[in-house]
């Protein structure tokens, strides 16, 4: 390869390696420019208050743990099966 092949390869190079560059910054601006609209766009979402009032929870039971270290392993295993293992679903 002669020298004249390795100039016309490294300006090619570069020419490339501008490209990439400008084309990534045109796409970081594109992201940032669309998530700034998805957020603008969630935030002027009006929140229906009546659903909200009428959500009820079901009331879950579990005895208190009341310190005993004999006692941990029940209030843990209840625990685990009451509260910490539900599904929840939309």
């Amino acid at each position: 390869m002669d020298q004249k092949a390795i100039d016309i390869y490294t300006e090619e190079r570069e020419t490339v390696c501008a490209d990439i560059t400008e084309f990534k910054i045109k796409v970081e601006n594109k992201e940032r420019e669309l998530v700034a609209q998805e957020r603008k766009s969630t935030e002027s979402m009006p929140i229906s208050q009546a659903g909200i009032l009428n959500v009820r929870l079901p009331k879950m039971e579990i005895k208190k743990f009341n310190g005993d270290y004999y006692d941990w392993q029940r209030f843990h295993d209840e625990f685990e099966a009451t509260i910490n293992s539900k599904f929840v679903a939309d």
